[in-house]
């Protein structure tokens, strides 16, 4: 059985979801949409954020917090940072360049081979 690589850019939209969860959690919550609202729309953009804004056009603050965080609040904290970024590092340190599927980088046949 053979399993995709994560690319780089599969390995960034997971630290871009989960850094706005920090940029979230880190402001207990509040969408103030002229402090970060570049950011938190390109973010956002992939989920009809639009949907979720008011009728003045800000944020409507407990409906984008159901939108991401609904089955997650409470069981996610920074162990994310672990399972990213030691994906990465794996990938990048054992796992052939040249593929792009889960194999061990040529430099490990002698290893393998036994």
């Amino acid at each position: 059985m053979q399993m995709a690589k994560a690319s780089k850019e599969d390995i960034q939209k997971m630290i871009d979801f989960f850094s706005i969860w920090e940029l979230m959690e880190e402001r207990e919550w509040e969408i103030d949409s002229t402090d970060y609202e570049d950011e938190l729309n390109e973010k956002l953009a992939p989920y009809d954020y639009r949907k979720h804004r008011d009728s003045y056009g800000d944020f409507e603050i407990q409906s984008v917090k159901d939108l991401f965080f609904q089955n997650w609040f409470g069981e996610m904290d920074f162990r994310w940072r672990r399972v990213v970024f030691g994906c990465d590092i794996l990938i990048d340190n054992v796992c052939d360049p040249d593929k792009n599927i889960l194999a061990f980088h040529p430099k490990f046949e002698p290893v393998i081979a036994g």
